[in-house]
């Protein structure tokens, strides 16, 4: 067998034959991409981005096999090529090659704390490491007849991790690394779902800005993962309604704008309270919005605004403030805060590549109506509701 043209079949078969919705349509979407490349998938916060992987990994067709791994709590690359060895081993340690080679790679860590930003004498050796674990995840799968998948979520959040640490010149070391692993016909047979909150335009733009010139994701398939559509939004809602209570499932879908985690806390609600009207999803919306608790950690869009942008920051909060009140071109915005035109267009792409903000003709509004009256709540601007 040429392993060097090896594509993954598509799942066909291995999908439940019973009608899909909801999710299930966009996974098998993902699927059939995966056949033939790797996939970079963002998406708001709280929007089931870690459902869908959780999902697909409880569910693969019958030929690959899944290795999840959450990036967000590694700091170093030698944390990274521990962690994923260890989820390897779980997952493959099935034939006497592997348990030997995995045995024999573990021996080499004992007692070693990878956690620490601080380089040892072992982290040296990161690269090539990782380019041997993945060399025996393709030796495994050949071996096999499968493909292995690396689902690597916050995949982003690890690498603004290493950026903020003084670590740039690693986080491209990986990114090169994982380009040439999926162009070097020589691992036909692994395929990666990257996935993170943290826009990865934002992290190449700080790579950039340290002196690197390179497009080491230009060979994926970059997917954003939408809001359900009203149907399948309705279709799912409908299996948590109560049957006499099926009118109200497009209204609570349009009211959350298609948002699954913000229909799930609707919908709590709803039952918590035994209480099924229009005025009923309203109230529920509304608390969502207003609770001090923050039950969706809607806080966060803020937060990190001075976190990953702290010198446009200001500016940023500024711009937000002024679309949460109505929908803005880039001239109006450079006219009503006095600000140079050119940095006002900074500001508005890195907000609508970060998913804050959407563009509609040549204006601009947040993305998400629910995010726009936090903002406009948090901020103690008065607004109209839409």
């Amino acid at each position: 067998m040429n392993t060097a043209t090896y594509d993954l079949p598509a799942p066909g078969a291995a999908l439940p034959p019973e009608k899909i919705y909801g999710r299930d349509m966009i996974i098998a979407e993902y699927w059939k991409i995966l056949a033939k490349t790797s996939i970079l998938l963002t998406a708001p916060r709280r929007m089931g981005k870690s459902s869908v992987l959780t999902k697909m990994a409880s569910a693969p067709p019958a030929h690959v096999r899944v290795i999840k791994s959450d990036l967000q709590a590694l700091k170093t690359p030698m944390a990274l090529v521990q962690a994923l060895a260890e989820h390897a081993a779980v997952h493959l340690g099935v034939s006497t090659r592997a348990k030997t080679w995995f045995s024999s790679f573990f021996q080499r860590f004992q007692g070693v704390d990878t956690s620490v930003v601080k380089l040892t004498v072992t982290e040296a050796s990161w690269a090539t490491d990782l380019t041997n674990l993945f060399d025996e995840l393709q030796r495994w799968a050949e071996q096999e007849n499968r493909a292995v998948l690396l689902m690597w979520d916050e995949f982003t959040w690890f690498l603004m991790n290493l950026v903020q640490h003084e670590q740039s010149e690693r986080a491209q070391q990986i990114l090169d690394l994982l380009r040439s692993i999926r162009q070097d016909g020589q691992h036909p047979r692994l395929r990666f779902v990257l996935t993170g909150s943290i826009g990865m335009s934002e992290v190449l733009d700080r790579l950039r800005s340290a002196g690197y010139a390179f497009e080491p994701l230009n060979d994926v398939s970059k997917q954003v993962l939408p809001v359900m559509a009203i149907e399948q939004g309705v279709e799912l809602v409908l299996h948590h309604l109560p049957p006499e209570h099926g009118a109200l499932a497009e209204p609570l879908v349009r009211r959350c704008e298609g948002h699954p985690y913000i229909m799930q806390h609707v919908l709590g609600r709803l039952d918590s309270a035994r209480s099924w009207s229009d005025e009923a999803i309203q109230g529920a919306y509304d608390a969502l919005v207003g609770e001090v608790q923050d039950p969706l950690e809607l806080g966060a869009y803020e937060r990190r605004l001075e976190q990953y942008y702290p010198e446009l920051a200001p500016v940023m909060r500024r711009v937000l403030d002024e679309i949460a009140q109505r929908k803005r071109t880039i001239d109006e915005l450079t006219l009503q805060l006095g600000v140079d035109r050119d940095q006002v267009l900074v500001v508005i792409r890195r907000l609508e590549r970060d998913l804050y903000l959407r563009r509609v003709g040549k204006q601009y509004t947040f993305a998400l109506e629910l995010l726009r009256r936090y903002w406009a709540q948090h901020r103690d601007l008065k607004i109209r509701r839409r």
